[in-house]
Formats: structure tokens, C-alpha cells, sequence
């Protein structure tokens, strides 16, 4: 946290993937996350606390940035005295100094996601969908033979847990696949990225 900020945003977005942790998980996973704005550095041998955490604190990020370009702009301001008298110019009858009048002017809908209420997808609900979706193709023996490859890559006697902890990602990262063989795919470069660092050590045999 920087100078001065005692305060951080937190969003609605992650009550969906704390509301699938334990009550232990989630305790753990609060308490780094309010070490971490007090500067206290934390670290943790939990690979799930790990893992969640990596897209709050580049949230956390974005938002100090912000927070620091606004409190740049307002020193900017207060060395040019502030906002100038009302003047008689037409054009600028509230007197605005040439920085705030460039800011005020209302910005065109963009599509990237400075501001989320740009446009509000229920993105949760989509994972979710797919992944049920998934998980019925798993049972019906749709990706039997690939599954059976992945348990003998990584000596995995039973893939459901990992698949649990997969969707968990998903819905901490907000992504979306147009279809469930993405999905696969996907899930199959998450376990080669997640297994260096020991999260599936939990599930081999």
C-alpha cells in the first residue's frame, strides 16, 4: 500500500470463488490478502492461497496505479494554484485549467475493461455452464483415452480433484472457451503449468 492510501477496492467478483473455498481456505487466503496491503510482504506454503491470489494482487496493482496517476494529476493542479477565478472567457466560464477540462469531457464507450460497467456479462455463470457441460462429457466417456494419458503423465490415480481445482482458476481468472474441447485443452496446459510447482503433488498416487 502506498503513502497515504489506507484504503483498497475490493470486488463483488470474488465473493463467486471464495464461496467455493473452505472456511479455512478462505480465512488463510483474507488474511494474505490483508498483509499484503499493509505491506507486510506475506508468504505461504498453501499452493491454493498461491494460486487465488495472483489475479487479486494484479488487481490490487492496476488499482495503485490509478490511485497514483490521479494523486500525480492533483499535485499538478495544486502547483498551478488550483482552479483558476471565473473568468469572462466564454469558452471556459468556470475557469478550468486545461488539464481538467481534457478530463471532464465524457469518454466514449471503450472495450477494454478499465471500467467494468462497461458492459456487464455474467461471466461466472457461463463458466459454470461449460464446465457442467465438461464434466457430463468426462462421465459419458468422451475424453476417456486422453484422461487415462494425463493419470499416467502425472501418476494421478483420480482426476477429479484437479478438475475441481481447474474450474476453481477459471473462475478466479474469468475465463471463457467457446466450446468444451478449448476447455480440455486448456485444462490439460494448466496441469503442465501447475504441476513444477506442486499443486497436483496432493493427487498422485
Amino acid at each position: 500500500m502506498a503513502t497515504n492510501k489506507n484504503s483498497f477496492t475490493a470486488y463483488c467478483d470474488w465473493g463467486n470463488v471464495f464461496d467455493e473455498l473452505t472456511d479455512e481456505q478462505l480465512g488463510k487466503l483474507t488474511r494474505h490478502i490483508w498483509d499484503y496491503v499493509r505491506d507486510k510482504n506475506p508468504e505461504t506454503d498453501d499452493q491454493t492461497v498461491r494460486l487465488l491470489f495472483i489475479p487479486i494482487r494484479d488487481a490490487l496493482k492496476r488499482d495503485l496505479k490509478k490511485w497514483e496517476k490521479r494523486c500525480e494529476l492533483n499535485r499538478e493542479v495544486g502547483k498551478k494554484g488550483g482552479r483558476p477565478k471565473k473568468t469572462d472567457n466564454p469558452k471556459n466560464p468556470m475557469g478550468y485549467l486545461e488539464t481538467e477540462r481534457l478530463i471532464s469531457k465524457p469518454k466514449k464507450p471503450d472495450n477494454d475493461n478499465d471500467n467494468d460497467s462497461d458492459i456487464v456479462v455474467d461471466v461466472n455463470s457461463e463458466i459454470n455452464a461449460l464446465f457442467k457441460l465438461f464434466e457430463n462429457e468426462i462421465k459419458s466417456g468422451a475424453y476417456d483415452e486422453q484422461m487415462n494419458l494425463l493419470k499416467l503423465k502425472f501418476k494421478i490415480k483420480y482426476l477429479s480433484g484437479a478438475i475441481q481445482d481447474f474450474r476453481t482458476h477459471l473462475l478466479v481468472e474469468g475465463k471463457i472457451h467457446p466450446n468444451t474441447r478449448e476447455l480440455f485443452k486448456h485444462f490439460r496446459n494448466w496441469l503442465n503449468m501447475v504441476d513444477p510447482k506442486g499443486v497436483l503433488n496432493k493427487y498422485k498416487i
